[in-house]
């Protein structure tokens, strides 16, 4: 009686130590016995956050010239693609002068929605987006530069009518994922599921990055609910979902255990889940299951001692054979051996690090 919420205790204050909240002891047991994982992509497995993944000049011109000039278009922009344009340009060139000065001078910005953006004044005329945009405005656009579009987002930036390369975009992989799916492959984790909206092409390439078999893309948000439906319906292991968007809420609470993203997730999807990172640190992942292993078994370890000493007292007390120090043992002594037993659980807080 003692013992057993006693380990559980533990094993919530390692987790909660580093920044895993847990709702309830049944949530641990839950973790413990998880066999198979859902992840969504986009905030999950990723950050959310658009960058710069290649710069392709056309030939002859130099990649700063290609940069500065879809920096110059994109500046006043918040548009994610521009966003990361910006940040490529500062993180790339240290001296920033001369931009600096034509940023300034009075340029007209015309974006057009879902196409791209107009600039023009001071005797300069720039373009940029998509290349089917570039192409309406009369720019010529040599065929090297429309490679397997259907896996990449791109744009196109171009200058005085004359076009000056492609910029390639991709949203960041968290850090340290594909040894994060190797550790829960062996942890014996039978299946990880990747969950994504995007096309079919881009979550093809980014699960064979990441070592990942399984996945589901062109996914709406009532199509994540059903995909959950339909899984509960075909196993009987214990099912983890983790995500971090309002869109997410729904097939979280359906799964055995949510696990929500705390620092970037909604407050809906906070609010549907059973366990909160508060940090955002999913590679934390194995780290969680091996404690809520380790929970489960030291209370296992404690019931099963507990039953057998008493057992084998109560028997050898019928008997006459123990005295009054040995029911003494049976009971309080039991009771502190398991109790230092779950407490040994706090010095796995290390494996965090």
């Amino acid at each position: 009686m003692i013992s057993v919420p006693l380990s559980f205790f533990a094993g919530l204050a390692v987790l909660v130590r580093n920044g895993v909240l847990v709702k309830g002891g049944i949530f641990i047991e839950n973790l413990a016995r998880t066999k198979t994982i859902v992840l969504d992509k986009t905030g999950t497995l990723t950050l959310g956050k658009i960058a710069v993944t290649k710069v392709n000049p056309q030939p002859g011109i130099e990649q700063n010239k290609l940069l500065s000039s879809a920096y110059l278009a994109e500046v006043n922009s918040n548009h994610p693609l521009a966003l990361a344009v910006i940040a490529e340009y500062h993180k790339s060139l240290s001296n920033h002068s001369q931009i600096e000065e034509q940023k300034n001078n009075q340029l007209s910005h015309q974006e057009i929605p879902g196409k791209g953006i107009k600039v023009s004044g001071k005797g300069q005329s720039i373009l940029a987006g998509s290349l089917i945009f570039l192409q309406e405005e009369g720019i010529i656009i040599p065929t090297d530069f429309f490679p397997d579009q259907n896996n990449k987002t791109i744009i196109g930036v171009a200058k005085e009518g004359k076009f000056l390369g492609t910029i390639e975009f991709s949203d960041v992989t968290r850090n340290r994922i594909p040894e994060m799916i190797d550790k829960l492959k062996k942890w014996g984790i039978r299946r990880i599921i990747m969950l994504t909206g995007d096309r079919e092409e881009i979550a093809t390439d980014l699960a064979a990055g990441l070592g990942i078999k399984e996945y589901s893309a062109n996914l709406l948000p009532q199509d994540k609910l059903t995909f959950m439906e339909k899984l509960k319906r075909e196993t009987k292991d214990k099912i983890l979902f983790i995500g971090d968007g309002i869109n997410d809420a729904p097939a979280m609470a359906l799964a055995d255990t949510g696990i929500a993203m705390g620092g970037i997730g909604s407050s809906v999807a906070i609010e549907s889940s059973d366990v909160v990172l508060q940090t955002d640190e999913i590679e934390r992942l194995p780290d969680i299951l091996q404690i809520s292993a380790k929970t489960l078994e030291n209370a296992q370890q404690n019931i099963i001692f507990a039953l057998t000493v008493k057992t084998l007292f109560l028997l050898l007390g019928s008997l006459g054979l123990i005295t009054i120090w040995g029911a003494v043992f049976a009971d309080v002594g039991v009771t502190i051996l398991a109790v230092m037993n779950s407490l040994r659980l706090l010095r796995y807080r290390r494996s965090f690090n």
